[in-house]
């Protein structure tokens, strides 16, 4: 690739799309670590009550619900944001895949479901500490 093309060596990878890229004897590993931060920054939830699970058991999110309607607009970028999150989290794939089915009208309940998601990377980060 040299020969067809100008190519500068940056060194090892550090941190690619918010992917933070640590190197070891034992392996490459992947985190969204800084990611996670500025998300529960944004959302004010950095200091709150960490959750254990993402989403309840036999949970009740419906399309119909009496609550009232959130902003659209703010609720799909934190799903999608949960979604990129997903990648490097898998525990929360189901919980993220049933909040994104209410993208389009989007109720209070709905919101609270994606605060309970955000609050269980909270959980996650005062194990590990």
């Amino acid at each position: 690739m040299i020969r067809e093309f100008e190519i500068k060596e940056l060194g090892r990878l550090k941190c690619f799309l918010d992917f933070e890229v640590a190197h070891s004897r034992h392996g490459i590993f992947i985190s969204q670590q800084k990611y996670v931060l500025d998300l529960l920054s944004e959302t004010g939830k950095l200091g709150c009550k960490p959750v254990e699970t993402p989403i309840e058991q036999n949970h009740r999110l419906s399309e119909y619900v009496e609550d009232a309607t959130v902003d659209r607009e703010s609720y799909q970028k934190l799903v999608g944001k949960l979604i990129y999150l997903s990648h490097t989290k898998p525990d929360t794939a189901h919980a993220v895949g049933v909040i994104s089915q209410f993208m389009y009208n989007p109720k209070e309940n709905h919101l609270r479901a994606v605060y309970a998601i955000i609050k269980t990377e909270r959980h996650e980060r005062r194990e590990k500490q």
